[in-house]
């Protein structure tokens, strides 16, 4: 699954479609409002296993949380509570690269 990665978003946020077709919405949460420039969505925060898949060198595979709400279809999103902020990371504007390794 590709993902946009914003690190100004509070939560990562998983597309409704993808999000039934892994049964996020069978799973227990922490309920939650998302406001985004799209509006407000009412949903809930829920554990998943993460694997950021890596073009050179190795992927990294972490314990995330994230939004999912079932009238979200706005895409995915990686954003830094919940994910971010369990890894390294970095952004080279030259290559418009996006650089990450373990803790």
């Amino acid at each position: 699954m590709l993902a946009l990665l914003d690190t100004g978003a509070v939560w990562s946020v998983v597309d409704a479609e993808l999000a039934n077709e892994l049964g996020f919405f069978e799973r227990d949460g922490e309920p939650l409002t998302l406001t985004s420039r799209a509006g407000k969505f009412e949903g809930k925060l829920v554990r998943a296993v993460t694997r950021l898949v890596a073009e050179d060198g190795e992927s990294v595979e972490i314990e995330a949380t994230v939004f999912v709400s079932p009238e979200w279809r706005e895409g995915n999103f990686i954003g830094y509570s919940g994910l971010l902020e369990r890894i390294r990371f970095a952004v080279d504007p030259d290559t418009n690269s996006f650089i990450f390794g373990a803790l």
